[in-house]
C-alpha cells in the first residue's frame, strides 16, 4: 500500500551547498597532493591519518548527492503528483557523463605516455568497462585509468538504484529504507570479509555502490527532515552552530588518538554519520557562518575540478618536484584554471544542452 508523502515546505533554499561542495573537492584535493609528494609514513601519525580528508570528502559528496536528488524529485513531485524518471535519467545522464567521457578519454590516452600514482597506462578493456560503467565490479579495472573514476561510477549507479528507494519510500519510512540498505551495505561487507583475502579484491567489493549505497542514503534522509520539518527535536539538535563545529572537529581529531584497524573501521562507518550530522548542520543552521564567493565558485566547477585534478597534478609534477608551498600553490592554480576550462567547455554546455532536449521531447509528447 503507498504511503502519502507529505506537500509542506513550498522553498527550496539548501543553505551553502556550493561552499560545501567546495570544501569537500578541496579536501579530496589536499590528500591527493601529499600522497604525490610525500610518504606518510614519515609523517608521523598525522600522516598516517591523512587519508581521511579524502574519505571525509567523497563522504559529504555522497551525503551532498543524495540530498540533492531526493529533494529534486520532492519538488517534481509537490508540482506534479508524479516523477518523470525519463526525465531523471536524462537529466542524470547529461549532467554527469559527457565530461566524464571527455576527462576519460584524455586519461586514458595521456596514461599512454605519462604516469603518475592517479593517472595509469591501461589497455582498451579497461577504458571500455569505464565507459559502460561497469569497472567497480572488476578488480582489474576498479581504480585505473584515472584514480577517481571509481566514485563517479558508484554514483552513476546509485541514480540507477534510486528509483527503488523511491518506490520503498513510497511504502515505508526513511528510516526503514535507510536500515535496510545499511544492513545490506553490511552483510555485503561482511561476506566480502570472510571470502576474499586482504588486498585488491577486497578493497573492490567494499568499495562497490551495494556496499556504500547506505551512505547516499543518509542525504535522503536529510532532504526528508527538510520537506517534512520534523523530527522537530533532532533539526532543532542539528541547527545548533555548536553541534556542526563539534561535528566537524570529530570527523578529524580523534584519529590522531586511534590505532590504524580502530581509525580503519571509524572511517567506514562513523565518520559518515558524524559527516551527516556536519551537513545538517549547515543545512538547517540560521547562521550565514560558511558562506563565502570563493567557495561558491569553487563548488559551481567542482564536478570539473574533481575530474581533472589528477592531470593537473600529473602535469605539474613533471616539472616541479619537490612538495612545497610554491609547488602547492601552482598545482592549486593549474587545477582551478584546467576545471573552469573544462566546465565551461563540457560540463555547462552539456547540462544545456540536456535542458533543451528534454523541453524539445517535452513539447513534442503534448
Amino acid at each position: 500500500m503507498e504511503k502519502n508523502i507529505p506537500k509542506t515546505v513550498t522553498h527550496h533554499t539548501y543553505g551553502p551547498l556550493d561552499e560545501i561542495r567546495g570544501i569537500a573537492a578541496l579536501a579530496v584535493f589536499l590528500i591527493h597532493f601529499i600522497q604525490l609528494y610525500y610518504n606518510t609514513k614519515t609523517l608521523g601519525i598525522l600522516g598516517a591519518r591523512a587519508d581521511v580528508l579524502g574519505v571525509w570528502g567523497v563522504s559529504i559528496f555522497f551525503i551532498l548527492s543524495g540530498f540533492l536528488i531526493h529533494s529534486g524529485t520532492r519538488r517534481e513531485f509537490e508540482k506534479t503528483n508524479t516523477v518523470s524518471w525519463k526525465n531523471y535519467f536524462m537529466r542524470r545522464f547529461f549532467r554527469i557523463y559527457p565530461p566524464f567521457l571527455v576527462c576519460l578519454i584524455f586519461s586514458y590516452v595521456l596514461g599512454k605516455y605519462f604516469q603518475s600514482n592517479m593517472i595509469s597506462n591501461e589497455d582498451f578493456g579497461n577504458l571500455f568497462a569505464h565507459i559502460t560503467m561497469i569497472s567497480t565490479y572488476f578488480t582489474h579495472y576498479f581504480e585505473n585509468i584515472n584514480a577517481i573514476f571509481w566514485t563517479v561510477i558508484v554514483e552513476v549507479h546509485f541514480y540507477i538504484i534510486y528509483p527503488v528507494l523511491w518506490w520503498m519510500l513510497r511504502r515505508y519510512s526513511i528510516w526503514t529504507v535507510l536500515g535496510v540498505t545499511l544492513l545490506i551495505g553490511l552483510a555485503y561487507f561482511v561476506l566480502s570479509a570472510k571470502f576474499t583475502v586482504p588486498g585488491p579484491e577486497r578493497i573492490m567489493h567494499q568499495h562497490t555502490s551495494v556496499a556504500l549505497l547506505w551512505k547516499w542514503v543518509l542525504g535522503m534522509v536529510l532532504a526528508e527532515f527538510y520537506y517534512n520539518l520534523k523530527p522537530k527535536g533532532l533539526i532543532k539538535f542539528l541547527s545548533s552552530t555548536p553541534v556542526t563545529f563539534i561535528a566537524l572537529l570529530l570527523c578529524f581529531v580523534p584519529l590522531v588518538f586511534m590505532s590504524d584497524s580502530m581509525s580503519l573501521q571509524y572511517q567506514r562507518f562513523v565518520l559518515p554519520v558524524i559527516s551527516f550530522v556536519f551537513f545538517g548542520g549547515l543545512i538547517f543552521s540560521p547562521v550565514k557562518t560558511w558562506s563565502s564567493n570563493i567557495l561558491k565558485w569553487m563548488g559551481k566547477i567542482s564536478y570539473s575540478f574533481y575530474l581533472w585534478h589528477p592531470v593537473s597534478l600529473l602535469f605539474v609534477s613533471m616539472y616541479f618536484h619537490e612538495g612545497n608551498a610554491i609547488t602547492f600553490l601552482v598545482c592549486t592554480v593549474s587545477s582551478l584554471l584546467l576545471a573552469w576550462a573544462s566546465f565551461h567547455i563540457t560540463e555547462a554546455p552539456s547540462i544545456t544542452w540536456g535542458k533543451n532536449v528534454i523541453n524539445s521531447l517535452s513539447k513534442s509528447s503534448k
